[in-house]
């Protein structure tokens, strides 16, 4: 899928505006903090509820990884003050090529890896919420920042179709790029439904390989962790095991780094306590042999990560532990399982369903958009090769596009 150039001056329809919306900037993570609890209920009642919205993600990240930001959250409410939608953004510095700019960005993306973003509000308030943002992007933001650069979004975003709208009167240039598939699996009634769904291939091979590992000499069996005492020790296995499966398949690991190993350790802790952590673990004779990370939210089971031991490749415990997990999600009424972002082939043995994100880059100033002609250079290079590569061809030419660039 190539980018999308696409000029203002081409885009003909209008958002409806709602004069009687409101919008508010928050300027801080502790003005945040006084409606947390509210923001929390409105992403609840969102038609496509999201995790990586929730507060805790986004305090969580921010404490983490937001040193040297600002903070730049934006609310809309309604003429009576009852809160609408709204989008976490925050602005940093930066410099490219020896030019300074600023950028707005939203809250717990990179280095995270979150997806299918948009603009958080009930479904009749999407639009309206969209415009009151955009509006606030082209005339406040763009006085105080050179460029929007917002990843992850869905690709069929409401503050993308908006943005184009409200930013005519600027004659500047959106470019849309394909970032991520995202693979994700509509969950039936029952698992034995959802099993018959699959290949006859994987039918046969989960369900012996399932039989073999549950059935291995010295014993086996699946934990959920549950409790905090058993989490630090399973947060242990799950980084470990993914380093091993990663180490033997040639790539490298940025899950696994000091700040992300952090982070995750204090975000399962808290989504621990609030129900919402699946941290699967397959112990063969008393030992950690496969973990998958997962995340539980509304009626969606979130995949982020998981490993397993290479010895034991031969029994295909990932196989095994993933159908253990989707099998759970079924049982606790869950609606879908959603595998983020990878085009992994062992992914697609699940599932055929593929949602796609995207990114927006957007020049505010004469500034911003100097800057972003630089910086689609080697970027952009880098950047497509590693959403069209598969994983073994992608390393290798990150290494070549490392040794072109000394």
């Amino acid at each position: 899928m190539r980018s999308q150039l696409l000029t203002f001056a081409h885009i003909s329809e209008k958002a409806a505006l709602h004069p009687d919306l409101r919008l508010e900037e928050l300027c801080s993570v502790e003005a945040f903090a006084q409606v947390a609890m509210e923001w929390d209920r409105l992403v609840a009642a969102c038609p496509s509820t999201n995790v990586f919205l929730t507060s805790d993600w986004l305090v969580n990240w921010w404490r983490h990884y937001g040193t040297g930001h600002q903070w730049q959250f934006l609310l809309v409410r309604d003429e009576k003050g009852r809160l609408l939608g709204g989008l976490p953004l925050y602005s940093e510095s930066r410099f490219a090529f020896g030019r300074r700019y600023r950028s707005l960005r939203l809250i717990g993306t990179q280095p995270e890896s979150p997806d299918n973003l948009d603009v958080v509000a009930e479904e009749s308030m999407r639009m309206p919420v969209a415009n009151a943002v955009c509006d606030w992007i082209v005339t406040v933001g763009r006085q105080r920042y050179d460029v929007l650069m917002l990843s992850n979004l869905a690709k069929d975003s409401h503050l993308i179709k908006v943005l184009f709208c409200r930013t005519a009167m600027g004659r500047d240039e959106i470019k849309v790029t394909p970032l991520y598939g995202c693979p994700y699996v509509p969950l039936p009634s029952s698992f034995d439904a959802y099993v018959s769904g699959l290949s006859k291939n994987m039918r046969y091979n989960l369900r012996r390989r399932t039989r073999q590992v549950l059935n291995l000499q010295g014993g086996s069996e699946i934990v959920c962790v549950e409790s905090a005492a058993e989490l630090s020790a399973a947060m242990d296995d799950l980084f470990r095991l993914h380093t091993l499966r990663r180490a033997v398949r040639g790539g490298e690991t940025r899950f696994t780094v000091k700040t992300r190993q952090k982070f995750h350790r204090t975000l399962a802790d808290t989504f621990l306590r609030q129900g919402r952590l699946r941290l699967l673990l397959l112990k063969a004779n008393s030992q950690v042999i496969a973990a998958i990370y997962c995340f539980t939210y509304g009626s969606k089971v979130s995949y982020f990560q998981s490993g397993f031991d290479p010895r034991w490749s031969k029994y295909s415990v990932g196989m095994v532990l993933m159908g253990q997990c989707i099998e759970m999600a079924i049982r606790e009424g869950c609606k879908e399982f959603d595998f983020l972002r990878g085009d992994e082939d062992y992914k697609f043995q699940w599932t055929a369903d593929v949602r796609q994100t995207v990114e927006v880059r957007c020049p505010l100033t004469a500034r911003g958009r100097n800057v972003l002609r630089v910086l689609e250079g080697p970027a952009h290079i880098k950047r497509r090769l590693r959403v069209l590569l598969p994983e073994a061809v992608w390393q290798a030419a990150k290494q070549w596009i490392k040794a072109i660039s000394l």
